[in-house]
C-alpha cells in the first residue's frame, strides 16, 4: 500500500456543463484511458490505486499538454502527487502537490474522472463529427463506465499521415515520400527515429539518446535535433525540442515551407 507523507483533498462534486468538458482531444481521451486501465489493474489485483498511478512521462507521451493535465485536476478528474524514493515493497508520495509539475509527479483517475470520460465519450458517439474523437474512442460495451481505445493501421496524427521509420533500409518516409536516408550510420539521429517508431509516433517523446558521462545532455539532444532537420531529401518533417531540454516533438510541414 502506499504511504501519504501529507493530506492532499480531491476536488469536489463537479458537473458537466463547460464547453471544454464537452470537447475532449484525442491526447485526453487517450490519457484517461490509459489511467482508468491502470486504475483497472489495481482493482483486479486487490492493490492501492496508487500503486498503479500513471507517471507524467507516460502520459506525455500520449501528447496530453501540462495545460491538459492542470484542467483536469482542477476539474477533479485526476489527482496527482510527486513520488519519492520507494522500497522494494511499495510506492511512496508526497502529496502536498502543486500544479507544477516534476518529473516525479503521477496521477490516478477519480471516479469524478471515470464519469466525465463515459458521458462526454458517449456525447461522442451520439454526435457525428464531434470535434478530436468520434474515430479514436467509443464506450466499451463490456464496461460502459469507460472509453475504449481504436487503433488501425491507418493511424494518424496532426490530422496527417504519420511518417514511417525503415530501420533495415535506414529510410524515413512519410506519405509515401523519402524524408531522409542515412548512408552512414548515425547512432543519435536513428536511435530518435527507432523511439518515435516504437511508440507509434506521439506528438512527444522524452529524450531517447544514452546517457554518456563526457557529454551534457541538453546539448546533445539539441544538436541531434538539428541535424535531423539538415538534409533531408522531401522537407516533410521538423523536428522540436519540447521546451525542457528533456524531450523532442515533431510536426508535418509543407513542403518548401
Amino acid at each position: 500500500m502506499h504511504t501519504e507523507v501529507c493530506s492532499h483533498q480531491a476536488g469536489s462534486e463537479v458537473c458537466l456543463n463547460t464547453e471544454a468538458d464537452r470537447l475532449l482531444s484525442r491526447s485526453i481521451v487517450r490519457a484517461i484511458y490509459r489511467l482508468w486501465k491502470a486504475g483497472r489493474y489495481a482493482a483486479e489485483t486487490g492493490r492501492d490505486i496508487w500503486e498503479f498511478a500513471v507517471s507524467i512521462a507516460e502520459l506525455r507521451r500520449d501528447g496530453i499538454s501540462d495545460s491538459d493535465l492542470r484542467w483536469l485536476v482542477c476539474r477533479g478528474y485526476l489527482e496527482h502527487a510527486n513520488e519519492i524514493a520507494a522500497t522494494c515493497s511499495e510506492r511512496k508520495y508526497d502529496r502536498h502537490a502543486s500544479l507544477r509539475f516534476c518529473k516525479r509527479t503521477a496521477f490516478i483517475i477519480t471516479d469524478a474522472g471515470v464519469a466525465f470520460a463515459r458521458e462526454s465519450l458517449e456525447r461522442f458517439d451520439g454526435h457525428n463529427g464531434a470535434p478530436d474523437a468520434g474515430a479514436d474512442a467509443v464506450v466499451d460495451s463490456n464496461h460502459p463506465t469507460m472509453p475504449k481505445m481504436i487503433h488501425d493501421g491507418h493511424c494518424e496524427s496532426n490530422g496527417k499521415i504519420l511518417p514511417k521509420w525503415d530501420r533495415d533500409r535506414r529510410e524515413l518516409r512519410c506519405d509515401g515520400q523519402i524524408v531522409k536516408v542515412f548512408k552512414l550510420p548515425s547512432p543519435l539521429q536513428e536511435a530518435i527515429l527507432i523511439a518515435f517508431e516504437e511508440e507509434h509516433w506521439p506528438p512527444r517523446i522524452d529524450d531517447p539518446l544514452p546517457v554518456h558521462p563526457d557529454l551534457f545532455p541538453k546539448r546533445r539532444l539539441h544538436d541531434a535535433i538539428k541535424s535531423l532537420n539538415r538534409n533531408q531529401k522531401s522537407q516533410l518533417i521538423r523536428f522540436m525540442g519540447d521546451g525542457t531540454g528533456e524531450g523532442i516533438r515533431w510536426e508535418l510541414i509543407a513542403s518548401g515551407d
